[in-house]
């Protein structure tokens, strides 16, 4: 609940804006949130892709729950994303925002052409930018951590954590060594993050 509250208050909307921006322009019928989480990327994609077909998936069943509350049109499953309960060849599109893959379930469940786009945090290429960055993830975000959701420490290893994610270009080689063509990526928030997007075979 607490992550969601700093959700709704807007300090991702612009990474979840451009998400649901890149998802409606591919026209999708139909499209998976995949580790949906509370849903507030879901509920980004829904609003940007209003005729398409959509699922969200995740391995929490209360985050399920309150989600399916908030976005009933939206087909939503408790299950976990190394075996997916959808049929081969069924999506148009599968977005993975923060959350763990299985790169032979996405490319299973994708028609031919279709696009898997995964939004990650990513290193900033510029050393001051980095540095600047540094200094608001190791200071802001765990005291904004003890503020949101009385949990200071979690906020920390979040801190920590992001500074292990993968340079942009190597995960676009990750995703093309998975299996899918032309692995783009569109740089986010000066490099803070990252959408990759590859199309399956």
């Amino acid at each position: 609940e607490a992550r969601r509250r700093f959700l709704d208050a807007g300090h991702y909307a612009p990474l979840a804006g451009r998400l649901a921006e890149l998802a409606a322009e591919r026209e999708p019928l139909s499209w998976l949130d995949i580790g949906c989480g509370e849903g507030y990327y879901t509920g980004q994609l829904a609003a940007a892709l209003p005729e398409a077909e959509g699922y969200a998936l995740d391995i929490s069943r209360e985050a399920v729950k309150r989600s399916a509350k908030r976005h009933p049109q939206i087909t939503w499953l408790v299950a976990s994303m190394a075996r997916l309960p959808l049929e081969s060849a069924s999506l148009d599109l599968i977005a993975s925002v923060f959350s763990p893959i299985d790169w032979h379930e996405a490319a299973r469940v994708l028609r031919p052409g279709g696009r898997l786009m995964v939004l990650e945090f990513s290193q900033i290429p510029n050393d001051l930018m980095q540095k600047a960055y540094d200094l608001y993830s190791f200071n802001i975000i765990p005291v904004m951590g003890q503020i949101v959701a009385k949990n200071r420490e979690a906020y920390q290893y979040l801190a920590e954590s992001i500074r292990q994610f993968p340079k942009p270009e190597d995960l676009a080689d990750r995703i093309e060594a998975a299996g899918f063509d032309a692995a783009v990526y569109k740089v986010l928030s000066g490099g803070i993050a990252c959408i990759h997007i590859g199309e399956k075979h």
